[in-house]
């Protein structure tokens, strides 16, 4: 889905440099989640640096980037009602078991940790539901020995 990020790349590449590279397919979705919270440009901006860092330094490309954005989105302005959510979280755990059999929880934890070096992300998770969607998981599970967490 997409490439290795270097070390090199991830210590200097800037902030406007992985923006760049994510705004124009993240900008739908940013647009309709500026119109449906009110946000200001300055905190559009602020999360648009922060969901880029997060998915740059899960290693996913732009256009994956763009669905599941969209779909957090969507989400946050329709949550799913509970027999959903906890459909998801059952179908994340079982794709987890099966794909990685050995090391499933411990996948899961450095995923955990990866959400967590991004509080605003992960409140857009947790709002959204999507932190338990199969989508998001198995993407973020995947990457797990890659994870880069948050620059400060």
């Amino acid at each position: 889905m997409s490439e290795p990020i270097s070390e090199a790349d991830l210590f200097f590449r800037s902030d406007e440099s992985v923006v760049s590279g994510y705004e124009p397919s993240l900008a739908d979705s940013f647009h309709q989640l500026q119109d449906s919270t009110g946000m200001s440009a300055a905190e559009t901006k602020s999360l648009l640096t922060e969901t880029s860092q997060f998915f740059y330094g899960a290693g996913i490309n732009s256009e994956f980037a763009s669905k599941l954005h969209g779909q957090i989105v969507q989400h946050i302005q329709r949550p799913p009602d509970n027999p959903t959510f906890n459909q998801w979280q059952t179908e994340s755990r079982q794709h987890l078991r099966e794909k990685y059999p050995d090391d499933a929880d411990e996948r899961m934890e450095k995923v955990k940790a990866y959400v967590n070096s991004h509080p605003t992300i992960r409140k857009q998770l947790e709002d959204s539901g999507m932190g338990s969607h199969p989508d998001v998981i198995l993407a973020l599970a995947e990457r797990a020995n890659n994870l880069r967490p948050r620059r400060k």
